[in-house]
């Protein structure tokens, strides 16, 4: 789910780009819009964080710091700096690893 999130978002931010290096992915290929992907990218966000809280609480503070993590390295441009696109990566992937630990620990 969380894996979902990270891709739409990023796909969302790079069509021109992936136009030219993945052409077969939805948004250059024309199967998705731009206004659908962000759609999807919501959906998806709300989804995440609904399927966290099941969980409990703190699951849910950790869906939550990578949904903020994926807002500012899509949107608020931490992407295009190298400083940014590694704190970014690196909080994205300690994410990632706090909520298998947190589930595996259930």
């Amino acid at each position: 789910c969380h894996l979902l999130l990270c891709n739409v978002s990023n796909q969302a931010r790079s069509k021109e780009e992936d136009a030219i290096n993945r052409p077969w992915r939805p948004l250059p290929a024309g199967r998705l819009t731009l206004t659908q992907a962000i759609y999807l990218r919501k959906a998806v966000a709300f989804g995440c964080l609904l399927l966290s809280s099941c969980y409990g609480p703190a699951l849910m503070c950790v869906s939550a710091a990578l949904l903020v993590t994926t807002i500012l390295y899509d949107e608020c441009g931490l992407s295009t700096h190298p400083a940014g696109k590694n704190f970014c990566n690196i909080f994205g992937y300690n994410t990632f690893q706090a909520g298998a630990v947190m589930l595996l620990s259930e």
